[in-house]
């Protein structure tokens, strides 16, 4: 593995445990409904766009759906705006979803890319032929 890689996946990761550091440091003295969950949720989508959106639109459903279906539940409490534990899971989701896009899927699509394009190359050429 390049060096250039081993240190863009620390920067990742770092970036990513000082959103989710910040963002609960911001909830011990924070309202429930104020600043943590929003800067969990858009330093996370910065980091793990464009696979986050999906994540937190699945999130947001499944709160919503849980706080519709089923009130005053241990879910609810779990996918809720003062939840420490949810915030933790929703940033492990986002963090994996992200760390998977940008390491794994990404590269894996740039070689595949690579050796399409460099086959293409070389089939295309025709050869001269002698008269």
């Amino acid at each position: 593995m390049k060096k250039s890689a081993i240190v863009l996946r620390g920067v990742y990761l770092l970036a990513s445990v000082g959103v989710l550091v910040f963002s609960l440091v911001l909830l011990r003295g924070a309202k429930p409904i104020e600043g943590p969950w929003q800067v969990l949720i858009y330093g996370m989508l910065v980091l793990s766009f464009p696979a986050g959106l999906g994540v937190i639109y699945l999130w947001g459903y499944a709160a919503f759906f849980v706080q519709n279906t089923c009130p005053g539940s241990c879910l609810e409490g779990l996918l809720g705006a003062g939840s420490p534990l949810g915030m933790s899971i929703l940033w492990i989701l986002l963090a994996a979803v992200g760390f998977f896009q940008w390491f794994v899927v990404f590269p894996a699509l740039v070689r595949w890319i690579r050796r399409r394009f460099s086959k293409s190359d070389t089939t295309s050429k025709m050869p001269e032929q002698k008269i």
